[in-house]
C-alpha cells in the first residue's frame, strides 16, 4: 500500500502513447531562463530496464516521449543505477546555449536524433558521477 502511495505522489511527466511512463527528476533553468534541461526517468515495460534521459524544452513546458539530448541506461548493471533507476546523470548550463551532461562511463549512452536548435552540447564521462555522491 506503501508503494501505491509513493508512486501516485511521485512527479510524472505522464505516459506515453509509446507505452513509457516518465517520471521527472530534476530541472535546471538556462542562464538566460528561455530553456530547461530536463532530467527524467523513463520505464517502458518490464522487458526493458529503466534510462535516464534528458530533454531541453522552453522554459516551462514538459518533455514530450524520448530525451531530445541524451539517453543512457545501466548496460545490465554495469554503472551505478542514480535516483531513476537510470545511471545518474548531471546536467550544468555552461552558457545560454551550451549544456554540459556528465554521466558515468560504464553507462550504456544512446545517440539521439535530434536536438533542439542552437543547443551545444557537451558529454562528460566522469567515473565521480554516481549514486553514491
Amino acid at each position: 500500500m506503501l508503494v501505491l502511495i509513493a508512486l501516485g505522489a511521485s512527479p510524472m511527466l505522464g505516459a506515453c502513447a509509446d507505452g513509457c511512463a516518465d517520471r521527472m527528476l530534476t530541472e535546471s533553468p538556462s542562464p538566460d531562463g528561455s530553456r530547461e534541461a530536463v532530467i527524467f526517468e523513463r520505464a517502458c515495460g518490464a522487458t526493458t530496464g529503466f534510462s535516464t534521459q534528458v530533454s531541453v524544452v522552453d522554459a516551462g513546458r514538459h518533455p514530450t516521449g524520448r530525451g531530445n539530448v541524451f539517453i543512457a541506461d545501466t548496460d545490465h548493471g554495469l554503472a551505478p543505477a542514480g535516483p531513476g533507476g537510470g545511471p545518474e546523470v548531471r546536467v550544468r548550463w555552461l552558457g545560454p546555449h551550451t549544456l554540459e551532461v556528465r554521466y558515468h562511463p560504464r553507462a550504456r549512452v544512446f545517440q539521439t536524433e535530434s536536438r533542439p536548435r542552437g543547443l551545444e552540447l557537451r558529454l562528460v564521462a566522469d567515473s565521480s558521477v554516481s549514486a553514491t555522491t
